[in-house]
């Protein structure tokens, strides 16, 4: 049997077009239910354990190359297709997407399973046809009835958030969140989320949506008095070769603390605006001596700097000043003092982008600031004045 649909399914030439793409996708649809409901039989039945897997899960994770959340995913909706006749019939045929049953599956919990299988069969016909977004809708205020008539007592809601490493050094974000929470999350994003401004690589709405999230973080970090009176930068700990510091290291020799390489551009921008720590280390770990932190932009400073600047000094950009760096336009490892004639206001997104090749940067005498961009195209911005109204300090491209 299976030899056979492998033999279609590697000789099927899907056209281009929105109907072949339709019936395609109908088809996956159709054998991911058959699969999920295949699965769950062999759960029950044990079928892992003869041969040796610990679960139905780490089995899935093994053999199909699946993560936990789609392994999860697919075996609870098995699980609970069993129980619901009307849904299962309509996963199988391909009227329900496996997306929406999935959100069926979400939304009905443990204690509820019973109670959707009595109310299936008049539900089911209003998801068909729709999509994801209509059946969560038509889902949750189901859900809202049903616990108020299973249950007087608020749902508890729970929160769940993970931050995983990935193989290249890269961070996975994954969670769960309240409608509240979500609400929240979802406002905070949108609102600190930016278009590109001209003379900015391009960025997916995926992207500036992760910018804006490392932002409001950043944020937060410096906001936090320690003393009531400092200014608190993020922690982070980096070991960087001493080769770094004097030009001479190839690229991937520093890193970490947990050992994830970092490039020279990102060292470079965090040392800009930093706590530093001298450890001088013999051989691989022999620590010889500790040297005492010193402040690259202290409190004050950053204080002076911040009136004079207001917001970050990219042109066209306005965050504020709580949201932004300290950075240093000729960089204090090749001798660039600390002081407001070398230092201009950069939020995390500008800051990243004027560390990388090409991109280049000078504080004029009148604290004007002139950005070179990698195809030599020049854009200036000026502070805005220290009295009088308009925020100012945005100017166009140069001569």
């Amino acid at each position: 049997m299976f030899e056979g649909l492998q033999e279609v399914v590697e000789e099927l030439e899907i056209p281009a077009t929105a109907d072949a793409l339709r019936e395609a996708w109908r088809l996956v649809d159709q054998l991911t239910a058959r699969a999920r409901e295949a699965t769950a039989e062999f759960d029950a039945l044990d079928g892992p354990a003869g041969e040796g897997a610990l679960s139905t899960l780490s089995w899935l994770r093994h053999h199909t190359g699946m993560d936990d959340a789609a392994a999860g995913r697919h075996l609870k909706a098995g699980r609970q297709l069993r129980h619901w006749p009307v849904t299962a019939a309509a996963a199988r045929s391909g009227d329900l997407s496996a997306s929406q049953v999935e959100v069926i599956c979400a939304q009905v919990p443990a204690g509820a399973v019973e109670r959707w299988a009595e109310h299936e069969s008049l539900m089911v016909p209003t998801l068909t046809g729709g999509d994801v977004a209509h059946t969560r809708v038509a889902m949750t205020r189901w859900r809202q009835i049903v616990d108020g008539v299973d249950d007087p007592k608020p749902p508890t809601e729970r929160n769940d958030l993970y931050l995983s490493v990935l193989p290249d050094g890269r961070h996975r974000l994954d969670g769960n969140l309240d409608a509240r929470t979500g609400a929240v999350v979802g406002d905070a994003i949108r609102a600190a989320m930016r278009p590109d401004l001209d003379g900015e690589p391009e960025r997916t709405p995926s992207r500036r949506r992760a910018d804006a999230l490392g932002e409001i973080c950043a944020f937060w970090l410096a906001s936090q008095p320690s003393p009531a009176t400092a200014r608190q930068r993020p922690s982070a700990h980096v070991v960087i070769d001493w080769d770094v510091l004097t030009g001479t290291a190839r690229p991937g020799t520093s890193h970490w603390l947990d050992g994830t390489p970092i490039s020279n551009a990102a060292i470079a921008q965090v040392l800009c605006d930093a706590q530093v720590h001298r450890v001088i280390v013999s051989g691989a770990s022999t620590i010889l001596d500790y040297g005492r932190g010193t402040k690259a932009v202290p409190p004050n400073l950053w204080n002076v700097i911040a009136l004079r600047d207001r917001h970050c000094r990219f042109p066209g950009c306005a965050v504020p000043s709580p949201r932004c760096d300290a950075h240093h336009v000729h960089h204090w490892l090749h001798g660039g003092p600390t002081e407001p004639t070398n230092l201009a206001l950069l939020c995390e997104r500008h800051h990243t982008l004027i560390h990388l090749p090409g991109y280049q940067m000078k504080l004029l005498p009148d604290s004007g600031v002139e950005i070179t961009l990698p195809t030599g195209r020049t854009l200036t911005s000026h502070p805005p004045p220290l009295t009088g109204g308009g925020a100012g300090g945005d100017g166009g491209p140069g001569p």
